[in-house]
């Protein structure tokens, strides 16, 4: 019984205290107004929504983690540039790794993007340029300009800041065909503050890593997405979720948590809507 309560413990423990943190913010704020109005004057109920799948999702990350040391499923040595079609790589948030998108993978594959890449990096010991330069040398090294490949960028926290800085920085003449970021914090986070590491710190609103990265320039003809959940309890205060720089689409998601982003199907549908109606276009 008492393992019970420790698992319990546990698995309630980060979940409500983030929470507790969020509802400070939005009451301090004008979030809490606009809760109100969306949620139909219910924004507690959603708010209990947001913890609930704040706590599913951390217990599927831990089911899930084992996935990504399978590093030829995740981290293909060379990635194919036979397929048609634009690749799709998904770069995942801080303290995570590849085995963040098992669902995302699903998902796209059926809504007909086959040629989808998980891309790990390391949390610890590394900054925002060099994991920036990291992967711009991943798609350097893949695709070439005589490769006539083209990219999808799709990043989850901290991977959307990734992604849009390599996006703004270009890749080897490799075209980026479309960008989305979720629960990205565009303007940093308070609760940066208390995660370990350097890189966690980095991420401080006005911080001098936020200064020089916001807003980013992004090629003109390179469409963007921006989703957030509306009780993301890791982006801290909620305006930090928009990006600074005109030319975004913003779409609200399902009131769901941060980390549950990853396992929401409408979520994912946003994505495929988007990325559908993106391609579309020459």
């Amino acid at each position: 019984m008492e393992s019970w309560i420790v698992l319990a413990a546990f698995f309630l423990a980060g979940p409500v205290t983030s929470y507790l943190f969020f509802w400070y913010e939005a009451a301090s704020g004008a979030h809490l107004e606009r809760l109100k109005e969306v949620s139909g004057n219910r924004p507690g109920r959603w708010i209990l929504r947001g913890l609930w799948t704040s706590v599913l999702s951390l217990f599927l990350q831990l089911l899930l983690r084992p996935l990504g040391l399978r590093r030829s499923l995740w981290h293909p040595p060379v990635l194919p540039s036979s397929s048609s079609g634009p690749a799709v790589i998904l770069v995942h948030g801080l303290f995570h790794d590849a085995s963040a998108w098992v669902f995302y993978r699903r998902w796209l594959k059926r809504a007909g993007f086959h040629e989808i890449h998980a891309w790990s990096y390391r949390s610890f010991g590394l900054s925002v340029d060099e994991l920036t330069d990291q992967l711009r040398g991943r798609i350097g090294k893949a695709f070439d300009s005589r490769s006539n490949k083209e990219v999808v960028l799709v990043g989850h926290s901290l991977g959307g800041l990734l992604a849009s800085a390599c996006a703004a920085k270009g890749c080897g003449g490799v075209r980026m065909r479309a960008l989305v970021t979720l629960g990205t914090p565009h303007g940093g986070s308070r609760l940066a503050a208390f995660g370990p590491g350097s890189l966690a710190r980095s991420l401080l609103p006005r911080s001098p890593l936020l200064q020089r990265l916001r807003p980013l320039h992004l090629p003109a003809d390179t469409p963007r997405l921006a989703v957030y959940s509306p009780v993301d309890n890791m982006v801290l205060p909620f305006e930090s979720l928009r990006p600074a720089e005109d030319g975004w689409e913003e779409q609200w998601c399902a009131p769901v948590s941060h980390v549950a982003m990853l396992y929401h199907k409408g979520t994912a549908r946003q994505v495929v809507d988007f990325l559908r109606r993106s391609l579309s276009s020459p």
